[in-house]
C-alpha cells in the first residue's frame, strides 16, 4: 500500500513538472546546473539536460527517492555488514552529501538499466525523474 501511494504521489509530481510550453525529450533546452554553496561550480555530471520548467526538488521529491532507493546501504547509521557493498561514508542521508556525491550517484542511478540500486526495483517513471532532478542541479528547495 505504501509503494502504491508513493507511486501515485511521485505521477502527480511529474504532471506537474512541465513548464509554460511542451517540449519533446529532443526538443527541451539544457539549463546549466547553479553552483552550491561556495560558488564553485559542480563536477559536471555525464549529461546535464535539464528540461526548462522542472519543479523536481530534494523536498518534493529527491528525499523520499533517496530514503526509499538508496538508504537501504548507503545510510551513516549501517555498519559495513549492513551495507551490501556499499563504501562506507558514501552516504545520501543529508542534502549535502547528495550534492557531494551528485555527478556519480546520477552515472550510477540515473538512467534506465543503471546498476544502482542492484535490487533494481526503481520504477522507470522514478528513475527518469530522479536523472532530471539530478541533471537540473539537484536544487533543494
Amino acid at each position: 500500500m505504501r509503494k502504491l501511494i508513493l507511486t501515485l504521489s511521485l505521477a502527480f509530481v511529474a504532471v506537474g513538472c512541465g513548464g509554460d510550453e511542451d517540449y519533446g525529450p529532443d526538443e527541451a533546452p539544457a539549463v546549466k546546473p547553479k553552483p552550491i554553496g561556495n560558488e564553485a561550480p559542480l563536477p559536471p555530471p555525464t549529461s546535464l539536460a535539464c528540461p526548462r520548467g522542472t519543479r523536481l526538488t530534494y523536498e518534493n521529491f529527491g528525499q523520499g527517492f533517496v530514503r526509499n532507493f538508496c538508504n537501504g546501504c548507503h545510510a551513516a547509521q549501517l555498519d559495513t555488514t549492513q551495507r551490501a557493498g556499499a563504501p562506507l561514508k558514501v552516504d545520501f542521508d543529508t542534502y549535502q552529501n547528495v550534492i557531494v556525491w551528485r555527478a556519480g550517484i546520477l552515472a550510477k542511478a540515473g538512467a534506465n538499466g543503471a546498476p544502482m540500486p542492484p535490487i533494481n526495483n526503481v520504477p522507470s517513471l522514478d528513475r527518469a525523474m530522479f536523472a532530471e532532478w539530478l541533471n537540473c542541479g539537484a536544487p533543494q528547495e
